[in-house]
């Protein structure tokens, strides 16, 4: 069994109720997860000694539970240097798939951050348009402006298709939220202070360690 990254899905594997997490972390220890279902192991992969990764349904399905028991961890290979899943990814894929199953008032979040929130970006033509223009279109627009009737129509309709895409930027997926709180949670804020003293302190060496000017 292999964690990797999610792509498109909030959860890092094939299933949208199937999430990873590793243990200990600064919430659980190994013991706060059940224990692991029994399972016999080739001779050239083992659990690791000092954390546990494990499988974790949040929508458990009857049918499918079956088949991949709910906290079963992961085997990696002996005797590699291979690094294991990122704690990082596992954590914010975690977060990620319990917005998305069972997540609800994203719209606080978003009054309370108000961020700015680009349109979807224009692909550029690729050569000269091949469309043949037809007089007989312009002609009957025409001849619809004079008599005051769809203009009116198509304008309130481009006004009504801008508010519903202005209202769908405004709304947050799961990636947003977990960005959100991955930027203001007090360990992030925390984090960030830790990074600008640090930076304070390396400028304040380096410019100690300059040669003066006579």
């Amino acid at each position: 069994m292999q964690l990797s990254s999610r792509s498109v899905h909030p959860c890092p594997l094939f299933h949208l109720d199937l999430t990873g997490t590793q243990t200990p972390n600064r919430y659980l220890q190994p013991d706060d997860i059940p224990p692991h279902s029994d399972r016999t192991l080739s001779n050239d992969v083992t659990y690791p000694s000092n954390s546990r990764y494990s499988l974790q349904w949040l929508n458990p399905d009857p049918n499918v539970i079956a088949m991949i028991p709910n906290n079963r961890d992961a085997a990696f290979k002996k005797r590699t240097k291979k690094p294991k899943p990122s704690s990082l990814l596992l954590h914010y894929n975690y977060g990620a798939a319990a917005v998305k199953c069972w997540g609800h008032g994203t719209q606080v979040l978003y009054n309370l951050f108000k961020p700015p929130c680009p349109g979807e970006p224009v692909p550029a033509p690729v050569g000269p348009p091949r469309n043949i223009h037809d007089r007989k279109v312009a002609i009957q627009k025409r001849e619809e402006a004079q008599k005051g009737g769809r203009v009116q129509d198509t304008d309130r309709t481009g006004t009504n298709e801008a508010e519903v895409e202005k209202e769908e930027q405004a709304t947050w997926d799961e990636d947003d939220v977990m960005i959100f709180f991955w930027g203001n949670s007090r360990a992030a804020k925390e984090r960030h202070t830790w990074k600008v003293q640090e930076n304070v302190q390396r400028m304040e060496k380096w410019r100690k360690e300059l040669p003066s000017v006579c």
